[in-house]
């Protein structure tokens, strides 16, 4: 088993120097959750509240998730999304990555009617802007939280219907092999009818 390398702050460091947030992505991508998020949690408590908090407290609610502390995650989330209104509109597309991850955490929680009320408010948002024919991530990615959601409610016709627009978007952006391919298809799998 490989060992888990040690948290090292950049030279100099002191309680008022945030440490390096590519060595927390870095331990992240390396699978080494727990210390990652220890050192989110650090780089975001010796950090004034600002607009570049948003990606560390984006990226801790999904590590939050992942680990199933989703009371966790959807803390991160609410607080990322409330500094991105301090920059960006509601109805703004740039609110709907952490809309998404709140309604998946919110499905993950049962929180079915906030979940759906994010989705349709992500959903208006998408199809008002002015790409709103364009496949586009966000878009699949509403329509594979939607199956999800609806799979979750014993909804498995809807679900199937959602999954399939994602399979349909995600074939015009993403190569075969993506693996974004295989997750949509690992749903679809859990889908019965």
């Amino acid at each position: 088993m490989e060992e888990e390398p040690e948290i090292i702050l950049p030279p100099n460091s002191s309680s008022h120097f945030p440490p390096n947030l590519t060595q927390a992505l870095d331990l992240e991508t390396q699978g080494f959750y727990c210390k990652a998020i220890d050192l989110y949690e650090t780089i975001l408590s010796h950090s004034k509240s600002s607009p570049d908090l948003y990606p560390p407290l984006l990226r801790l609610g999904r590590l939050y998730r992942k680990i199933c502390r989703y009371s966790n995650a959807l803390d991160c989330f609410n607080k990322a999304l409330n500094l991105k209104l301090t920059v960006v509109s509601q109805e703004s597309q740039e609110v709907v990555p952490v809309l998404l991850n709140i309604a998946e955490t919110e499905t993950q929680l049962a929180k079915y009617r906030e979940a759906s009320a994010k989705l349709d408010l992500c959903k208006q948002i998408l199809e008002s802007g002015e790409h709103k024919e364009e496949a586009t991530n966000e878009k699949a990615s509403l329509y594979k939280y939607t199956a999800i959601l609806w799979q979750q409610r014993g909804q498995d016709y809807k679900a199937l219907e959602a999954i399939q627009k994602t399979l349909e978007m995600q074939s015009k952006f993403l190569g075969e092999n993506d693996i974004e391919f295989v997750e949509t298809y690992l749903i679809l799998g859990n889908i019965h009818l």
